[in-house]
């Protein structure tokens, strides 16, 4: 059992002088954020950045979350969303506790 939480970041490339620097070759990725129940109950946190290299990679990791399943460091992993007072629990009690 776990949680997943979704962040949306900006990456790309920091190019310019310091005091007119810019990012270039900007694109946005998820962010993962990952509780995970271990077997003695205690959780384990993990988070990482989509490793999506193209737009193509990045379309069907969404598609797969759309349709419930998340890979994680654990494996292929099958999700239920939540909505409502139970997302906002989980959020507030797994990651900004």
């Amino acid at each position: 059992m776990g949680f997943l939480h979704i962040t949306v970041e900006r990456w790309g490339e920091v190019k310019g002088l310091f005091w007119r620097r810019r990012l270039v070759n900007g694109r946005e990725l998820p962010h993962w954020h990952v509780a995970t129940r271990k077997e003695d109950g205690s959780w384990e946190h993990e988070d990482t950045i989509s490793f999506a290299m193209t737009p193509e990679e990045l379309d069907q990791e969404l598609a797969e979350l759309e349709s419930g399943y998340f890979d994680g460091r654990q494996g292929r992993l099958r999700m239920e969303w939540l909505n409502g007072e139970e997302a906002k629990s989980a959020l507030s009690e797994h990651f900004h506790g």
